[in-house]
């Protein structure tokens, strides 16, 4: 292991061995909206967590775009975690 998961345990926000294919993070860095977009499967929940592995916001949806606002976060580096029904993915977004 590197990088954060040296300085964490295991937790359920890190990657797993199924990324969902074709996941789209934009705009990153971000202001104030922040768009998931997986073209190829449903999306079943957003969480955000800060770099320390504290959840911040969890969103339950079922669509293949989810919008969520990052507006009231500091400025700083966090973590979006998308879940499929078979899958999910962990991407860095930046917060101006």
């Amino acid at each position: 292991m590197t990088g954060l998961e040296d300085l964490l345990p295991r937790q359920s926000w890190l990657p797993s061995d199924n990324q969902i294919q074709s996941l789209m993070v934009y705009p990153n860095p971000a202001n104030a909206l922040v768009t998931i977009e997986s073209p190829v499967s449903t999306l079943e929940r957003i969480s955000v967590y800060s770099i320390t592995g504290v959840l911040l916001l969890e969103k339950e949806v079922s669509a293949n775009q989810a919008t969520i606002d990052v507006s009231g976060f500091a400025t700083g580096t966090y973590f979006v975690k998308a879940t499929t029904k078979n899958a999910s993915s962990v991407i860095q977004v930046l917060k101006n």
